[in-house]
């Protein structure tokens, strides 16, 4: 099965690989690497926070920021720049994990979830899509759930937008137990 998702398989290794290298440096060096990047080190992490394979990496860089800056100006920043981020995988949709989020989606068993009828509702496919952008996993297949529900780019921005800044501040809210 990993042979047929390479891409997807290497994008769920770079979880443990970058939780083993936070580990293995810490979050003081982390933040001594980040620091010099200031307010752009932010906007950059936070669109690194939207691709799938540096999202991982993100997850760790965006709270060693917390030293020197409020949560919510992190959040806010992060997000503006995950919110560009999306919008490019939005107008492009043809990014590295298109074909095998295709092919995923034509597993029977995935096809079943996806026709379910949960899911038929406009409103079920959204918030899936959101919770996805939301969270540190590659947001390809969060905008993908955006996408099929027809969602103009004016709403999109505003859904993209909200789901990072909103998932930024979780994410740095739970950094603020390491810093």
């Amino acid at each position: 099965m990993l042979s047929h998702y390479p891409k997807l398989t290497a994008i769920l290794l770079t979880y443990p690989i970058a939780l083993f290298v936070f580990a293995a440096i810490g979050p003081t060096a982390m933040h001594l690497i980040v620091e010099p990047f200031g307010i752009g080190g932010i906007f950059l992490a936070g669109a690194l926070y939207t691709y799938g394979f540096t999202a991982s990496a993100a997850m760790f860089i965006i709270p060693s920021f917390l030293p020197d800056y409020p949560v919510i100006l992190i959040a806010l920043v992060a997000g503006i720049g995950a919110t560009l981020a999306d919008i490019t995988i939005f107008s492009l949709l043809k990014g590295n994990l298109k074909n095998e989020i295709t092919k995923v989606s034509r597993i029977p068993s995935v096809k079943r979830v996806l026709r379910s009828s949960l899911l038929r509702h406009k409103s079920i496919r959204n918030l899936v899509g959101f919770l996805i952008i939301m969270s540190p996993f590659p947001d390809e297949i969060g905008v993908a759930f955006l996408s099929m529900t027809k969602m103009d780019a004016a709403t999109f921005r505003v859904v993209s937008f909200a789901a990072n800044v909103l998932g930024v501040y979780l994410l740095v809210s739970a950094g603020t137990l390491l810093y």
